[in-house]
């Protein structure tokens, strides 16, 4: 579930131009001093030894000065600096102290002071105090109508329903999600609503909630189709997810082969489509399909990107064994499966039960009882722990039932109660998914291609373009130093160093004017490059859209017409005009989305800010990346040129990518600040980390990347040790965003 944060205010407003350290060192002591501290340590790009120095003098001052507000941030700030640090304790000591003074700030200021505490206390992984911090939010808006007040509500919400989620306390999930589903009524933006939406009914699929997650799945079907940032095959995993879960093997089939043949599927969802499919069609015994899949299958992981759990992967093998009555493979895997421990939250993992009720399942086929036993005790363990599915425990009664029955004995499962589940199962099935909303779900698979040969062609351009700006930056220092005996040869030296020194100095200046003037030039012709591209960008998709497409039109439609006169005078329509049939409307799908793939649509439709707030939801509702991010500003950004703002998300886009790709990241802090003056972005992963070669910062992606913000003047920190994750840290000029 997406994890929406509220930006940070120092007293609700903004304040002046954020001043530098030896500016803000040389104020007088006082509350206007104060609030610049707070501002300039807000930065991440600010965190040192010399501003944390600054940072505790501050906190002192403002102790003795009796300054609550100011001081609740300050405690925040440095509780953060330490968590940077892996600090835990102190950073734990300063947010309870920031907590116990913010109870006495007026609403605004708490609330402020809320989301960062509760922020602080995520970081350092203390749940019961974030979730304190949360609640405490919520009293603070509870019955309040007004937009930002419903706003600041839901987004506090969602953050606590993560925090449950992380503790296993699904009631509390179900009770926080049906609040944000009654908040959604008090917005009027469809945007918002669809992304909240479409976060809820994951994390209800997740918690077994089934019944829920149909109504919001139905509710997303109209947009989805409107839906045009990569969220097809997502929303495709979500329903087959869901079939899987109410015992609907045939409609589970449909909608993963739809996640398998929609281009813009990353590689992890094709791998989990394709094994799910194997497995589905093991259970409906199609051997046929059951090869290809595991073929294909086997040829997803050997890439790389395609990261896909060894559990899952194991079970499939041992079904597949099974399935070929390969019985000592089957059992040999099925136990490697069984034998996972428990995950980092304290979960029973549901692949373990799997396995065991599985070999349980086959001992009894092959009429060793006591083993079959074994692993029906072991699995029963944990038959009500809550993180495992319904159509689980189901298999786990029918296979007690039949190995009760093998030794003769009294069935443990109680018919009637099994018989009512999966009653309600089928009735839930037909209830929800009726033949239109299945012929809608079959339209929507073909409105979205090409994204991965879209992104091949930007490289490629953004590489391009990196050739163009490269800059050589020489700079030459001389120290001479000359020792004399006498006054005459000092005043004779020092005359001729003079002279020399000059001359030096004039060449480097007439050197240095020169290399400015190229620069300027290679970065004006640069711009006008990108300038024109954007306009042919432009100009090529509204010739795609109003020309080809329509013609593309005309023509499908006489040859559909002449169709239907052969067909109305009794004759036989040829192969080849079924096959002209389908390629006109292939070509006309994919005008269409070069058309709408030229430009980013989100951001020339709904601006910056909300372009951003959908990558990062898009990489949430993924469900393998948990992103958390902290926005502040870009409300207003119309001002700025259009190269500025698609540089921004440009850069982010490539740092996301490069995460995905690379990191084996499984959380992303993403703290995006306007600042009077710049923009600070700031983001930090758990994975891999940086290995010894990889600090050299000599990668493709990285080169790309720091060229990209060299072109608007800013400044870029890449860091990370092995195992420990990786951090960014960018600056960039808002003047570069009012350049011409």
């Amino acid at each position: 579930m997406a994890v929406a944060q509220e930006p940070r205010a120092v007293n609700g407003r903004s304040g002046p131009p954020t001043l530098d350290l030896a500016a803000i060192q040389a104020m007088a002591d006082g509350r206007e001093k104060l609030t610049e501290i707070l501002r300039f340590t807000r930065n991440p790009n600010n965190i040192d030894a010399q501003s944390e120095s600054l940072l505790v003098q501050a906190i002192e001052f403002a102790t003795v000065a009796d300054e609550p507000d100011l001081l609740s941030g300050l405690l925040v700030n440095h509780a953060l600096m330490f968590a940077y640090k892996r600090d835990n304790s102190e950073a734990a000591r300063l947010l309870d102290r920031a907590r116990d003074i913010s109870s006495n700030l007026p609403v605004e200021q708490q609330l402020a002071a809320l989301n960062g505490i509760a922020i602080g206390y995520r970081r350092i992984n203390d749940l019961e105090k974030a979730i304190d911090a949360h609640e405490r939010h919520n009293a603070l808006t509870k019955g309040r109508t007004d937009r930002q007040m419903v706003m600041h509500r839901i987004t506090n919400l969602q953050n606590e329903v993560n925090v449950y989620h992380m503790q296993r306390r699904y009631d509390l999930v179900r009770h926080k999600s049906e609040e944000v589903k009654q908040l959604l009524t008090w917005i009027d933006d469809p945007r918002i609503i669809f992304n909240v939406t479409f976060n809820l009914a994951g994390m209800l699929i997740n918690i077994d909630d089934v019944e829920e997650a149909a109504t919001l799945l139905n509710e997303l079907m109209p947009a989805i189709e409107r839906n045009t940032d990569g969220r097809a095959p997502r929303f495709y995993e979500l329903v087959a997810e869901h079939a899987l879960r109410t015992s609907d093997v045939p409609r589970a089939i449909e909608f993963y082969r739809k996640v398998y043949q929609t281009p813009s599927a990353v590689p992890q969802q094709r791998l989990r489509s394709a094994v799910q499919l194997a497995r589905s069609y093991i259970a409906l015994n199609n051997a046929d399909s059951v090869e290809r899949y595991v073929l294909v299958s086997k040829e997803l992981r050997k890439n790389p990107v395609a990261q896909y759990g060894e559990a899952d992967l194991w079970l499939l093998d041992a079904q597949y064994a099974a399935f070929r009555s390969d019985r000592s493979t089957a059992v040999a895997l099925y136990q490697k499966a069984a034998s996972i421990p428990l995950g980092p939250q304290g979960l029973y993992p549901i692949p373990a039960f799997e396995a065991q009720v599985a070999l349980a399942a086959l001992y009894n086929r092959y009429g060793i009882i006591d083993s079959a036993n074994y692993y029906l005790e072991v699995s029963g363990q944990h038959i009500n722990d809550v993180n495992i599915p319904r159509f689980l425990k189901m298999h786990y009664y029918a296979t007690a039932d039949a190995v009760r029955k093998a030794e003769g004995g009294v069935a443990i499962v109680d018919k009637d109660s099994l018989i009512a589940v999966l009653n309600h199962q089928l009735n839930l099935k037909d209830s929800l998914f009726d033949q239109t909303n299945t012929r809608a779900y079959a339209e929507m698979a073909s409105k979205y291609n090409l994204l991965e040969k879209e992104q091949e062609l930007r490289l490629a351009r953004q590489a391009q373009e990196i050739q163009s700006l490269q800059l050589e930056r020489q700079e030459q220092r001389l120290w001479i130093f000359v020792l004399v005996g006498s006054v005459l040869i000092l005043s004779f030296v020092f005359a001729a160093l003079l002279f020399t020194r000059r001359r030096k100095q004039a060449r480097e200046r007439h050197q240095n004017e020169l290399q400015r003037l190229a620069q300027q030039h290679r970065i004006d012709t640069a711009r006008a490059l990108q300038e024109a591209e954007g306009d042919e960008r432009r100009r090529i998709a509204s010739k795609l859209h109003d020309e080809v497409g329509a013609q593309l039109s005309i023509a499908r439609l006489n040859i559909d017409q002449l169709d239907a006169d052969i067909s109305t005078e009794g004759g036989v329509p040829s192969g080849r005009l079924k096959v002209a049939q389908r390629l006109l409307g292939e070509m006309s799908e994919t005008v269409r989305s070069i058309s709408h793939s030229l430009m980013p649509v989100a951001l020339e439709k709904y601006g910056l800010k909300p372009a951003i707030m959908d990558l990062l939801s898009a990489v949430n509702a993924s469900g393998k990346i948990t992103v958390e991010e902290l926005i502040e500003g870009l409300d207003d950004t119309d001002a700025w040129s259009n190269e500025f703002r698609f540089g921004i998300y440009r850069i982010l886009h490539e740092i996301i990518n490069n995460i995905i790709k690379h990191s084996q990241a499984t959380h992303v802090l993403v703290q995006l600040v306007e600042l009077d003056q710049s923009i600070t972005l700031y983001v930090e992963d758990n994975g891999k980390g940086l290995d010894d070669d990889e600090r050299t910062h000599s990668g493709a992606g990285l080169r790309l990347l720091r060229k990209n913000i060299e072109y608007f003047n800013g400044a870029v920190e890449i860091n990370g040790r092995q195992n420990q994750g990786t951090f960014v840290l960018i600056e960039l000029p808002l003047q570069s965003a009012f350049s011409t």
